[in-house]
């Protein structure tokens, strides 16, 4: 099974805090006291996710902004995500 078929939902989890650091974006788990430094494209994938999107949707959105090849960022954003996910930064909602 795929784990982000494309029309899942991504959500930031929303026990999280988080604040800008000049281009990074820091979060903190205080259930969990760990803290993540997001860099500037991860910063601005979790931008994206305040609201609620699909992976396709999320996909069409970084390819749009970046340079590079299509499949290379989103293969790219799919091992981010997963990173994510198993740190219990993110939530998926499966349709």
């Amino acid at each position: 099974m795929d784990i982000f078929p494309e029309n899942c939902l991504i959500h930031r989890n929303s026990e999280l805090f988080g604040a800008p650091v000049h281009d990074h974006v820091v979060l903190l788990d205080s259930a969990k006291g760990e803290y993540y430094d997001l860099d500037s494209i991860a910063a601005d994938i979790w931008e994206r996710l305040a609201v609620s999107q699909t992976v396709a949707s999320l996909r069409e959105q970084l390819v749009a902004t970046y340079e590079g090849a299509p499949d290379l960022i989103g293969a790219d954003m799919l091992a981010f995500l997963a990173n994510m996910l198993a740190r219990g930064i993110i939530r998926i909602e499966r349709p």
